[in-house]
């Protein structure tokens, strides 16, 4: 359709021409056209396609959401600001209002930029939107976009958010997420801030274990001392092996009590690598393996991977001939 080419081309004037031969669903005509001026960077297109919905009657302005993200995530940043910038184009209702209204459109660009690095974008959106841009989530201060960041390992971006747009109040959620995904550049980074009580850093290692990230967990180390029972409960619980291993191998003492409850937690998640582990180190009662028999079958423990073997569970258990027959029916 050549109104499409058009606005791929950035023919702006050429596309004034055709618009008003359009006949059909004018809002899906606005969506195509903006999507395709946003992924080429032609914000005249864009002003001419506001200018024609305006014109045509419709009501009330356009939000043009995914036009948003597409442009977020390429860098684009002045076809973000025309999209934005309720000045710019005169069908923009005004800011405080538009800002209310396309809150989520915002999010979901800011979203798109973070994940795709682009760092123009993030600047701008900050400091255009300030806490509009935040006013969702937990504690009223949303730290999604930090720990997206985090979560793609973006570590400019992360000290840039922590800088200019979040308060200590998501720290914790900040932390949890740095120590779930790494890099270890960004746990070193909130270490640094001098924010980390030994309450954090305790979580953190527990969060740690449950992810996986044995280099994290030696790094937190250097910082204090462990209770590690918590630790290797939670790492047996999401069936990591390496993890219950490596405390294992490091003189970790664990009681019958913390023996018996991540046996349960492996068993019950169907981790059963783990379980074995667990057999190897020590003598596991007829009881508890009974128990750890009924929290498999029952298949309502907590995963923290797609390890879910409960069948093979049942199985190793009732070959080591600890689960009468009265049990199993």
């Amino acid at each position: 359709m050549a109104m499409l080419e058009a606005a791929a081309t950035g023919q702006a004037e050429w596309l004034k021409r055709l618009l008003p031969r359009f006949v059909g669903q004018k809002e899906d005509m606005v969506f195509r056209l903006t999507d395709l001026a946003a992924t080429y960077d032609h914000t005249g297109v864009i002003r001419v396609v506001y200018k024609w919905w305006k014109s045509s009657g419709e009501r009330g302005a356009i939000r043009c959401a995914r036009a948003k993200s597409i442009a977020a995530a390429k860098g684009h940043l002045e076809t973000v600001k025309c999209l934005l910038d309720p000045y710019g184009v005169d069908t923009f209702v005004p800011h405080q209002q538009a800002l209310k209204h396309v809150h989520s459109d915002m999010v979901e660009a800011m979203n798109a930029a973070i994940s795709s690095g682009k760092f123009a974008i993030i600047k701008y959106l900050n400091e255009t939107c300030k806490e509009e841009l935040y006013q969702e989530g937990t504690n009223h201060k949303c730290s999604f976009h930090l720990t997206k960041a985090i979560e793609c390992r973006q570590v400019d971006i992360v000290e840039y958010l922590f800088s200019n747009g979040y308060k200590a109040t998501v720290f914790e959620f900040a932390f949890s997420a740095a120590v779930s995904y790494g890099p270890f550049e960004v746990v070193d980074l909130l270490c640094s801030k001098e924010r980390c009580s030994p309450k954090a850093i305790h979580k953190g290692f527990v969060v740690a274990a449950k992810a996986g990230q044995l280099a994290i967990m030696k790094y937190l180390r250097t910082k204090r001392e462990f209770d590690e029972a918590a630790a290797f409960q939670h790492a047996a619980g999401c069936g990591q092996a390496e993890v219950v291993q490596q405390l294992y191998s490091e003189g970790f003492q664990i009681s019958s009590t913390t023996l018996e409850e991540a046996a349960m937690v492996a068993g019950g998640g169907g981790h059963l690598e783990v379980l074995k582990l667990l057999y190897g180190k020590r003598t596991i009662s007829d009881e508890v393996a009974v128990k750890v028999f009924l929290s498999a079958a029952k298949d309502n423990r907590l995963r923290c991977s797609d390890i879910n073997d409960q069948v093979g569970v049942i199985e190793f258990l009732n070959a080591k001939g600890c689960i009468s027959s009265d049990v199993i029916i």
